[in-house]
């Protein structure tokens, strides 16, 4: 079993929308176990434990330069859902979180890591920004599995916190204040 569960989300024919899913290709080419979901949404909850770390990946609209990585712990989604729209898909990011936590399946670490993009139409191109940050959040996820790998096997936690630091409003931009 995975020490985390790493899932890539997004649309290869739709430009920046593509990040998720390029992270999570790219890391199985190192060897990195990582999911891609482009379809139901709905059904990855189902393999979710309570105690076992989720990292999600995506592209997202937001008031922040194409590329830039936001990132986001599950209990940090009321605070800036109406500031960002994860998703070009019609169940977004967002909305699995959400629906996870009222069923009762949110695990008790999520962590979103969302790189923002300006285009996603019908066949459009990745930008060369958000390729930029497609291997920029590879290298820093893959140092956090390695360095989980390397640990031996004797109850050590996984500590998300090197990919999503705690909330701290006078840092985030996305924040209303």
């Amino acid at each position: 079993m995975p020490h985390m569960r790493i899932v890539g989300f997004g649309n290869l024919q739709r430009g920046d929308d593509a990040a998720g899913l390029l992270v999570a290709h790219r890391l199985r080419e190192q060897h990195i176990p990582a999911q891609e979901a482009s379809g139901d949404l709905l059904s990855l909850m189902t393999d979710w434990t309570p105690s076992e770390p989720v990292v999600l990946v995506d592209a997202a609209m937001a008031d922040a330069p194409s590329g830039d990585i936001l990132r986001f712990r599950a209990e940090d989604l009321p605070r800036h859902g109406r500031l960002l729209r994860f998703s070009t898909h019609g169940f977004g990011v967002a909305d699995l979180v959400g629906m996870a936590g009222a069923l009762g399946r949110l695990p008790h670490e999520v962590v979103i890591l969302a790189i923002v993009g300006e285009h996603f139409g019908t066949g459009d191109h990745v930008s060369r920004a958000v390729l930029a940050a497609v291997d920029a959040l590879v290298a820093e996820i893959a140092a956090v599995w390695r360095e989980v790998e390397a640990l031996p096997t004797l109850g050590v936690a996984l500590d998300l916190a090197r990919l999503c630091p705690p909330y701290d409003p006078a840092l985030s931009r996305a924040d209303p204040a």
